[in-house]
């Protein structure tokens, strides 16, 4: 069996080399594997270290050197367009997804026929504050966006022709889990440790928590851009007709109006600030390769 893992790299450097001795204690002798690092421009020594380990172990190691910093699912997916393995795996660089739970869910893959599996935290090892917000917004997106898998974590065994699937459907806002759900409701997950952080900090703040749900919301919810259409249509209108009365009105009008102007350019500035308009020319992203 033919495996690729995918693992978007931003400011890691620190856990890189443990992480690659991980995997391959898992893997060698059991699996046939390609390990691949996307470097996504972060300002510390990852792609230094990125080199050392090509260079130590050219069989399994290959590198890419992105031209700027795209996000983590945007790194991900070049991934995936230069993958070659039957299954893929998508794995944090922070060594807070163990690789000794790959076989177990390549295992659940197979016995269920399953077109994704993931690997669903029994705690998650985050400060309560962001833990608290990350499932609040993620039970909103459950109701707003209904495909989307609940499970949904960045540590996920794919198959390969999924994968393909999710590269040809080339939106120009991808959040890579809302694309899986979109393709298949044939999913599971499996319980797993998330291992508390060693070194460094995490890249996802509560604002890029936020601004990502606004993606997905925009990018993903038929049901949100209904009520949000209608809401944009309703405040509109309003503001029209206090800008008309305000003509022959009271100073209190003249203040309502302005009040309601600031809420309709607040949507409107949300809106326009919701997508990563990034078109999948993945090719074009590479700067330098390994292997």
């Amino acid at each position: 069996m033919n495996i690729s893992i995918i693992i978007p790299v931003f400011n890691g450097g620190k856990s890189l080399k443990e992480l690659y001795d991980k995997i391959r204690n898992v893997l060698t002798g059991n699996l046939t594997y390609e390990m691949i690092f996307i470097h996504d421009c972060g300002n510390d020594n990852s792609w230094k270290v990125i080199k050392e380990l090509a260079e130590k172990d050219r069989n399994h190691v290959r590198g890419f050197h992105l031209d700027k910093n795209y996000g983590q699912h945007i790194a991900t997916l070049f991934g995936f367009k230069n993958a070659t393995g039957d299954y893929i795996i998508t794995l944090d660089e922070d060594n807070q997804h163990d690789p000794k739970y790959i076989p177990e869910m390549i295992k659940r893959l197979e016995d269920g026929k399953h077109d994704f599996v993931y690997g669903k935290f029994r705690k998650i090892e985050q400060p309560f504050l962001k833990v608290f917000l990350s499932s609040f917004l993620r039970r909103i997106l459950s109701i707003l966006v209904p495909d989307l898998p609940y499970d949904y974590s960045s540590y996920r065994v794919i198959r390969k022709n999924i994968v393909v699937k999710v590269i040809e459907a080339g939106s120009h806002f991808s959040f890579i889990d809302a694309a899986l759900g979109n393709l298949s409701s044939n999913y599971s997950s499996v319980m797993i440790d998330h291992c508390k952080r060693l070194k460094g900090r995490s890249s996802y703040t509560i604002n890029s928590l936020f601004k990502l749900f606004l993606d997905v919301l925009f990018g993903y919810s038929k049901r949100f851009r209904i009520i949000y259409n209608t809401l944009l249509y309703i405040l509109l209108s309003c503001v029209f007709l206090a800008g008309y009365l305000t003509i022959i009105q009271s100073i209190q009008l003249q203040i309502t109006a302005i009040i309601l102007l600031f809420l309709l350019i607040i949507m409107l500035l949300l809106r326009m600030s919701s997508f990563q308009r990034i078109k999948h020319n993945l090719n074009s992203f590479v700067i330098e390769q390994l292997n």
